[in-house]
């Protein structure tokens, strides 16, 4: 169902975080390796415990696409995907400027969508059509964005 989509945010970032994710997976066995003053459990618990974590977060739960429809938003992850209807919607804003903006459900469950270009529009739209809901772009976001497209039109 395509043609119903009124908006859409993409980030580019993905990749990068899943090429990030990789590096970090194969350091994290050599650092625990080289902590020789830590117990063996420790070195051993830390990367047995992160690396999946880490995935499990990479791939599943954060978000990089959103799709807003006259009802809902579509949340796809690389393995997951999700639907809000917009009654449902909370609020949808920057988190502590880290890159990543909190989708939130009025019943708690909520999603982290990582941040990138398109995504102040996509927010603009999204309060437009759910206007009981919160919708916050901070400063930075709204900054960076303008800056973005102020290179990217060679201006």
């Amino acid at each position: 169902m395509e043609h119903d989509v009124r908006a859409r945010y993409r980030s580019q970032r993905i990749e990068l975080v899943i090429l990030l994710a990789a590096g970090l997976t194969i350091a994290m066995p050599l650092v625990a390796v080289n902590f020789g003053e830590l117990a063996w459990w420790v070195r051993l618990a830390v990367p047995l415990i992160a690396i999946p974590v880490l995935w499990w977060y990479v791939l599943c739960r954060l978000v990089f696409r959103v799709d807003l429809t006259d009802r809902e938003l579509r949340l796809r992850a690389v393995v997951g995907a999700w639907e809000v209807p917009l009654g449902e919607l909370d609020s949808f804003g920057a988190w502590g400027g880290e890159g990543l903006v909190k989708l939130e459900r009025r019943d708690g469950r909520s999603w982290m969508v990582l941040a990138g270009s398109g995504l102040v529009d996509f927010a603009d739209q999204l309060g437009r059509a759910a206007p009981h809901a919160r919708v916050e772009v901070n400063a930075v976001e709204r900054t960076s964005e303008r800056a973005a497209q102020f290179f990217e039109n060679g201006r």
